[in-house]
């Protein structure tokens, strides 16, 4: 398991800002073994539930956003029927990287 500081280091490598709300992410989205999908709302909802902590679902949206142009998730999109669902895979390589170089 990751830690807080190690997430803190990973962002600022990054040249993100290591907010409360990124962190919070980054323990849900790196804090696994495996790679996985999800939707922007599933993950809103992860978050709510594993932190217990308060976010808006356009902090998710931005910093989603903002670990793909970063090169820390992967975006795929996924068409269902008619909706158009996005979803992310965490990059590997990255979740890697995080714990090697920290």
């Amino acid at each position: 398991m990751t830690s807080k500081q190690e997430f803190i280091e990973k962002l600022r490598n990054s040249s993100l800002r290591p907010t409360k709300q990124r962190i919070n992410i980054c323990e849900v989205l790196f804090n696994r073994d495996k790679t996985f999908h999800f939707t922007i709302n599933d993950l809103f909802n992860l978050i709510k539930d594993k932190t217990g902590e308060k976010v808006s679902l356009a902090t998710v949206y931005n910093t989603v956003h903002a670990f793909h142009k970063k090169g820390l998730i992967k975006l795929t999109l996924i068409q269902m029927s008619q909706i158009t669902t996005i979803s992310l895979i965490l990059k590997k390589k990255s979740l890697s990287t995080l714990k090697m170089r920290m």
